[in-house]
């Protein structure tokens, strides 16, 4: 199973936007995804549907300033998801609501 982000400008998967960059993750199979210091700006709806088997996120110390719905949709597994040093302001009500293993906010 491959172990690294496969990002690129163009490709299958869910998308989030990076300072304007899109960028694929399309490995089902991964179980730890560190995203910091990446200065992602939003979340898109489905942003992470294409890795189920993800059980750790690391999202900590970007610019994220709102969680809207869909934003964690397919992360059945995820026990962690790691989102301090953000600038959120804004959580939609039912933002979390697929995440029912999540043990650590």
């Amino acid at each position: 199973m491959p172990s690294e982000c496969d990002c690129r400008f163009v490709g299958l998967g869910s998308k989030f936007q990076l300072n304007y960059v899109e960028m694929s993750l399309s490995f089902h199979y991964n179980t730890r995804r560190d995203l910091r210091f990446n200065k992602i700006r939003q979340l898109p709806r489905g942003s992470f549907s294409t890795l189920p088997a993800l059980h750790t996120l690391l999202l900590n110390n970007n610019n994220v300033r709102k969680l809207k719905s869909g934003a964690f949709d397919g992360l059945g597994e995820l026990k962690y998801l790691y989102l301090y040093k953000n600038h959120i302001s804004y959580v939609e009500e039912d933002v979390f609501k697929e995440l029912h293993k999540l043990e650590h906010l």
